[in-house]
């Protein structure tokens, strides 16, 4: 027979048994909890970095460059002002504005990139965004090109050749049709896929 001594004692360790598997369970919950809004976090963040990078290439191949954005462009690289009389400083000024709207390119890119990163490491995946990563690369770079192309065919100062005046007009016209947004664009399509591509694969972290 058990005394009343006993039979508390018995009680209390199992109660105390319980409760440690009870921690143990709740813990465990917890922490699967946690990683699950940790990844809806991260899947939201590489969703909304990736909005910002297109956000920034559409800048980019937005043609009109206003006067306010021209004159905080010269203004970063020269202490007088910029005088819209001079025609090379109009020319300067516009090349700052759009190596500005490069820098903001390139830093969105390198927060997309990092956003991607973190998220591979907390799902455990080799790459979740291959894809993605590297087309979104090649356009980047295909805008470039495209700019670099444009400047040196419309900075050339020598005459054109009449046997090279095709190729360098069909060269222009097809780095403008890159440069320049519009509607239902290649780049633009392109561009739309892409971003609709990483939603759907994130869409199950993110109910």
């Amino acid at each position: 027979m058990f005394c009343i001594t006993e039979i508390k004692d018995i009680i209390t360790s199992i109660t105390a048994v319980a409760a440690i598997i009870i921690a143990i369970f709740g813990l465990s919950t917890w922490r699967r909890q946690l990683k699950g809004n940790r990844k809806y976090d991260l899947s939201f963040e590489c969703l909304q970095k990736l909005k910002i990078l297109i956000e920034a290439i559409n800048g980019f191949r937005h043609s009109y460059i206003g006067n306010s954005e021209m004159v905080e462009a010269y203004s970063k690289k020269h202490t007088d002002s910029l005088d819209f009389m001079d025609s090379k400083q109009r020319e300067l000024a516009f090349q700052y504005a759009m190596e500005l709207r490069w820098d903001v390119i390139r830093n969105a890119n390198r927060e997309y990139q990092s956003s991607i990163q973190k998220l591979e490491i907390i799902l455990n995946e080799t790459k979740i965004d291959t894809h993605n990563e590297r087309r979104i690369l090649d356009l980047i770079i295909e805008i470039l090109d495209a700019w670099q192309t444009n400047q040196f065919l419309t900075k050339k100062k020598t005459p054109i050749p009449e046997a090279q005046r095709e190729k360098w007009l069909k060269d222009l016209e097809e780095s403008e049709d890159i440069l320049n947004s519009i509607p239902g664009d290649r780049i633009n399509q392109e561009i739309d896929a892409l971003y609709n591509s990483l939603n759907a694969k994130l869409r199950k972290h993110l109910k």
